[in-house]
């Protein structure tokens, strides 16, 4: 099963050593495709991006990607593994790069439906 969610994304952040406060609302979505639905092992991926028009702060454009591997253990709750791309320009300032890298993680959503639901 493929299903793709188109949402808005928040982000918060606080920038050193500058000190920078950034709040960013973000248009992107999710790829999800079921690998083992019993077991609620799938591949996803998500894209968001977020002009400057919609950033508050000292930054100007935001870009989160992501791709990955999720198991699903209760409908809000899922593990993640994957590989994260996180960049973001600030004003005046050169374009800071977060670490991009492998991570390991827990993931609870908001959303009432479980992922092999969407």
């Amino acid at each position: 099963l493929l299903s793709i969610d188109i949402a808005p994304q928040a982000c918060l952040a606080h920038v050193p050593p500058q000190s920078h406060a950034i709040l960013a609302v973000s248009v992107g979505g999710d790829v999800r495709l079921d690998l083992v639905p019993r077991l609620g092992i799938a591949a996803y991926g998500s894209a968001f991006y977020s002009p400057s028009v919609l950033i508050f702060g000292a930054a100007n454009n935001l870009y989160d990607i992501t791709a990955g591997v999720q198991v699903q253990f209760a409908p809000r709750l899922l593990a993640q593994a994957g590989y994260r791309w996180f960049k973001f320009s600030l004003q005046n300032s050169p374009n800071e790069t977060v670490p991009n890298s492998v991570f390991v993680g827990l993931r609870w959503t908001l959303d009432y439906r479980s992922a092999r639901e969407r």
